[in-house]
């Protein structure tokens, strides 16, 4: 398993991480999120502050090669309560993001994903094969390029990683 570090301040892992893909039909990986990518973020009242529930990226693809307009990720962000990462399924469709719930769990724990894209039925499907999990997110692939790059981590929205950050992807 490669580790992907996010140091602080910064969005994006360490290293050049691009690499291309053309006429994906799958995306297996695992990925393991360490203890150190819980995070609480607080407003000047030292409440609970709105940007806790930005979704990270963890791993993905992009299809078209100058924007990401069309995407899918598998994200994550904290329940800072609980000490549980929260995955999700992040998505861009022409533009407009939607997210999708998947699931809590523990840092340092290796989750498997099985991700599937069925262009004839405008599908993406995520699998969680370490445990029973199956969801499926609706996704207009019309007009929507076959080529494109894989996404590796990324910590945000708006605010910066507030410390160091490891993130395993085989």
């Amino acid at each position: 398993m490669k580790t992907y570090t996010i140091k602080q301040g910064n969005h994006y892992a360490n290293g050049l991480n691009f690499k291309l893909h053309n006429n994906l039909h799958q995306l297996n990986f695992k990925a393991k999120l360490s203890s150190n990518c819980l995070y609480q973020f607080l407003d000047i009242n030292g409440e609970h502050d709105a940007d806790n529930f930005d979704i990270n990226k963890v791993h993905g693809v992009t299809w078209g090669l100058f924007n990401d307009n069309d995407s899918f990720r598998t994200g994550w962000n904290c329940s800072v309560n609980n000490g549980l990462h929260q995955w999700f399924a992040y998505i861009h469709e022409r533009g407009v993001m939607k997210y999708q719930f998947l699931f809590e769990e523990e840092p340092n724990v290796e989750v498997n994903f099985n991700n599937w894209f069925l262009r004839s039925n405008n599908l993406i499907g995520i699998e969680r094969l370490d445990k029973s999990g199956s969801y499926e997110v609706p996704f207009n692939f019309e007009g929507v390029s076959e080529m494109g790059y894989y996404n590796f981590p990324y910590f945000g929205g708006n605010k910066v990683a507030p410390h160091l950050m490891n993130i395993g992807i085989e």
